[in-house]
């Protein structure tokens, strides 16, 4: 299932966009770390991507690259979420770059960091490892969170 284009440079989500997918939505929010934008641009995204989290209070995805261990600014968001009581899960991206043994190690590396996390996944855009089993995720959250939220 390919809900939105996945680009070759990071940071160009430049506002909120939501996507229907197969029985529910999805919000793709700006990026945090990556797009070159002006200090106040990325002050104005964040303002926005907080408001809306703390509005709706969606089941959240957060992105980290799988080749690298954790870095400062997916710790402090995840900080952030977890001060304000939001669900999230961790989508380790880039997965077929991946060797086993990188796999293993980083698997490791990432649970011990985020702890909280609801589910943790490896994920490839290129070669659709963990979309599938990304989708059911989904569709479980929001049976879920119909019935108890």
């Amino acid at each position: 299932m390919e809900v939105a284009r996945v680009s070759r440079q990071p940071g160009c989500t430049r506002m909120i966009r939501i996507y229907e997918a197969e029985g529910y939505q999805i919000a793709d929010l700006p990026g945090y770390g990556y797009a070159a934008v002006s200090h106040t641009e990325r002050k104005r995204w964040q303002w926005e991507v907080q408001e809306f989290l703390l509005a709706y209070r969606p089941m959240i995805w957060v992105l980290v690259d799988s080749r690298l261990s954790p870095q400062r600014l997916d710790l402090a968001w995840v900080a952030w979420l977890e001060q304000k009581g939001l669900v999230y899960g961790i989508l380790a991206t880039k997965a077929d770059l991946l060797t086993q043994k990188q796999r293993h190690h980083q698997h490791k590396v990432l649970s011990s960091a985020y702890t909280r996390s609801w589910r943790m996944s490896f994920i490839s855009a290129r070669s659709g490892e963990g979309v599938a089993q990304l989708h059911e995720w989904n569709l479980a959250w929001f049976s879920y969170a119909e019935s108890n939220l």
